[in-house]
């Protein structure tokens, strides 16, 4: 699907609310803007956080994860949550959602390992999520990918 900047810009500042029932969304700005604003692909992976499990984003065109961002959709209990962000056996980074004082809208980020970031057309970034808190929350983590 195609957006300008400007209806991008919504997309994005809506993440908190609700998103179509997808699990995938992939989201194009191909209006406007610099060359690399241009070739940069925001994709958005929806999870449920709470259960130890491993899930797969595949990215469609070769290029570099440039940053990764989460919005938790409801309050977290008991611990903090982990996701670990890997390129193979590769790791690019870990998220750590906090439970102590959790809430809707709680927006977290990774510090990017830019030795891992490159990936191939088809190629995948796993994504392990610890399981460590409670409330089973749905997560939905949106990944800034610039295409080569």
């Amino acid at each position: 699907m195609t957006y300008t900047s400007t209806q991008l810009d919504t997309v994005l500042d809506n993440l908190s609310g609700p998103l179509p029932s997808s699990i995938f969304e992939e989201y194009i700005d191909s209006m406007g803007g610099t060359f690399e604003q241009q070739s940069q692909v925001v994709m958005v992976h929806r999870c449920s956080l709470s259960t130890d499990v491993d899930e797969y984003i595949v990215f469609p065109f070769a290029g570099e994860v440039k940053a990764i961002y989460g919005v938790l959709q409801k309050t977290i209990a008991t611990a903090d949550e982990t996701i670990v962000f890997k390129n193979g056996s590769d790791e690019l980074g870990t998220m750590t959602i906090a439970y102590s004082g959790s809430a809707a809208g709680d927006v977290d980020t990774v510090t990017l390992d830019t030795d891992h970031t490159t990936f191939t057309a088809g190629e995948f970034m796993l994504m392990e999520i610890g399981g460590e808190s409670a409330n089973d929350p749905q997560y939905d983590i949106v990944i800034v990918y610039q295409r080569s």
